[in-house]
Order: structure tokens, then sequence, then C-alpha cells
């Protein structure tokens, strides 16, 4: 199904593109958020001229992101957990611990759950489709005696 969208939707466009979707994404997701029209419909014709702003707005709003994806470039993040003497740790740590850490919320980190000690990589989603790798340290907790 083609549809003309009407407001930015993360990895599918911006407003003003005419994209092919599957039929049951358009119907139970797009036209009832009011992200985007059938191509052929009356009212598509009238929208392209307000969707230069829309789009203008989408694409300023994107390279913000990417401004402040600078800032997060490069960023280095240490947690400490529980682990034996070779390095397993007792628990594991997720996209949520590393959230907690960055103070995000935990759907914008992504992350499979480390077991053991050493260096990994979280990536966290800005928004409007901007992604930046952050590194996560994971080492043992000082034993207290």
């Amino acid at each position: 199904m083609k549809v003309l969208l009407i407001d930015a939707v993360p990895k599918l466009g911006l407003p003003g593109d005419v994209k092919v979707v599957k039929d049951g994404y358009a119907r139970n997701f797009l036209f009832p958020n009011n992200l985007a029209m059938l191509v052929n419909d009356p009212k598509a014709r009238q929208a392209k001229g307000s969707l230069a702003q829309n789009r203008e707005n989408a694409l300023k709003a994107q390279k913000e992101m990417a401004e402040s994806s600078k800032a997060w470039a490069g960023k280095e993040v240490e947690l400490k957990a529980k682990a034996t003497s070779n390095g397993t740790l007792f628990g594991a740590i997720t996209d949520r611990d590393v959230a907690e850490k960055l103070e995000l919320e935990r759907k914008r980190v992504k992350m499979q759950p480390v077991k053991s000690i050493g260096e990994y990589e979280a990536i966290i989603d800005l928004g409007q489709g901007v992604d930046v790798r952050v590194k996560v340290k994971v080492v043992a907790e000082a034993k207290i005696k």
C-alpha cells in the first residue's frame, strides 16, 4: 500500500515521503495515529503544501539530535557487580542497569545481558533515528573485609 507520510515515523521516513508499507501496518498503526494517508486520497494533494513545513521541522529536529549525539559519543559507563574469582557475575548486567546509570528511560538503551566482567557496547536511541554507541565497562566489586 502506498502512503504519504504526514509526520516523521522512526525508521520509515519524514513528512512528505511516499512509502510502500504493508496493509496491516498502515491500517493498524499509521492511519489511526494520523501519521500517514493514502497517496490517492483527495486530501493528500491539499496536505502536500503543509507537509513542507513539517518536513523542515523534522529535519531540524534530526539535525539537533545529531549534534547532541556528539556529547554522548565516546562516553564510558562503569558498572560494579558481585563476581566470582574467575570473572563470572552472580547476576546479570542488563539495559536497565545502564539506563539507571545514565539516567535515561530503559526503552532508549539496547544491550544484551552481560554475565561476565569486561567491556561491552550499548546502543542509545536518542530519537529522530539517531543512535549512539556507549562503552559499558563491567568490573568486580571490591571485597570488604
